[in-house]
């Protein structure tokens, strides 16, 4: 699979690291607003989400989601690397990011 990380925006808050634009080639699937997220020594991204109420609580559900684990497992390990990419090359300091893949 093959995605191009097109900008990143700082902002740590926990286990949030930021928020980047992601692209899925060769179809140019556009996924605004991903959050990368770090906890120990796993990281994945979390597709854009909306917020609603259940029960009094806030809750968020994904807008956008894979079919197969398989593929949701190749989005993040090609999202990570792009991800990565686009901070080397824009010279943005960071903790380097491995490739393991929350489950």
């Amino acid at each position: 699979m093959d995605v191009r990380c097109e900008n990143f925006r700082e902002d740590v808050k926990g286990g949030l690291r930021g928020f980047c634009d992601l692209v899925i080639q060769p179809h140019g699937v556009r996924l605004l607003s991903c959050k990368l997220f770090r906890s120990g020594a796993r990281e994945w991204v979390e597709f854009p989400s909306r917020q609603y109420e259940s029960q009094g609580k806030k809750r968020w559900a994904r807008t956008v989601d894979f079919t197969t684990g398989c593929g949701y497992r190749e989005f993040q390990t090609a999202a990570l690397e792009a991800i990565r990419k686009f901070r080397f090359q824009s010279k943005q300091p960071a903790e380097p990011i491995r490739s393991g893949v929350a489950g």
